[in-house]
């Protein structure tokens, strides 16, 4: 995601970019507001009719994952694996010196 951190969304416009419905987005946010003690969501509303807003930035902070680059995890996973493969092979080298010296 591009957006400024600093950009409020409602929950609707939330529940959009995660492909969820507004239902369930309102039940997780107000659940994880109450976890950090109201510091997520702002009323921009009445008390009798509430508009409920977050940040991006605050989003960002509960569910990292959401803006995560596929591309970037895609590469991070392939050097994991080269790093992997590496070790194994040093794993292997290392115990066929020691089966030798034991030998």
């Amino acid at each position: 995601m591009s957006a400024r951190l600093d950009k409020v969304l409602t929950i609707p416009e939330v529940a959009a970019i995660a492909g969820w419905n507004r239902r369930r987005m309102f039940r997780h946010l107000t659940r994880v507001n109450r976890e950090v003690g109201g510091m997520l969501l702002r009323n921009i509303g009445t008390e009798r009719h509430p508009r409920w807003t977050v940040t991006l930035g605050a989003l960002k902070q509960i569910a990292p994952q959401w803006f995560t680059d596929p591309e970037t995890v895609q590469a991070r996973i392939e050097a994991l694996e080269a790093e992997v493969k590496q070790l194994r092979r040093l794993l292997t080298l290392t115990n066929e010196a020691v089966a030798q010296l034991v030998a």
